[in-house]
């Protein structure tokens, strides 16, 4: 099987330096993560929250969408979430926040630390996936459901802290067929 490299936004199953599988335990400690800052969000003043956890950095951010149309609605791109000391951030068309919500919303950003191995393809090959991401947004209203976000006429920029390489390529996981 060939190995080829690949960047994504996404989670999967990581495999330690050992090759012990901590996918199971990370994702985990993820959701449980990504539920408290969210819940920090909703109930408290915050606008920002963040979280380390062995694995992964979480970041939550709260969206006021009146304050960023005050901001300038002819904005096209607001960054919504930056990771806290590196160059990872996610950025998304204001017209779509209005338009896809309609109410003040949470952005979670789970930046991973390490690159997941031997990750399957859709061609079958095998591939070690770098500058994992995973994003999720739900309204403030309904803090515990995340939404589902498509048919853009803006892309969401994602900026990953992986320097440009050869054979790298961006790629996502196709969560139904399970494959990059």
């Amino acid at each position: 099987t060939a190995t080829t490299t690949t960047t994504t936004s996404t989670t999967t199953t990581l495999v330690a330096g050992g090759g012990m599988l901590i996918g199971d335990a990370l994702a985990k400690q993820v959701s449980q993560g990504r539920t408290a800052l969210i819940r920090a969000l909703s109930e408290g003043n915050e606008t920002k929250v963040a979280t380390k956890i062995a694995g992964a950095t979480l970041v939550a951010q709260k969206l006021m969408l009146a304050d960023l149309m005050a901001g300038g609605a002819n904005r096209s791109v607001v960054e919504v979430v930056k990771v806290d000391n590196s160059s990872i951030s996610v950025s998304l068309p204001l017209a779509a926040m209005l338009a896809q919500f309609g109410e003040d919303v949470a952005v979670a950003v789970v930046a991973f630390h390490q690159p997941a191995e031997a990750q399957v393809a859709d061609d079958g090959t095998t591939v070690k996936v770098y500058g994992l991401l995973s994003i999720e947004m739900s309204t403030l209203s309904n803090p515990g459901i995340a939404q589902n976000v498509s048919g853009l006429a803006e892309p969401v920029l994602l900026t990953l802290n992986v320097p440009a390489a050869a054979r790298l390529s961006c790629s996502y996981f196709d969560e139904q067929a399970q494959h990059w």
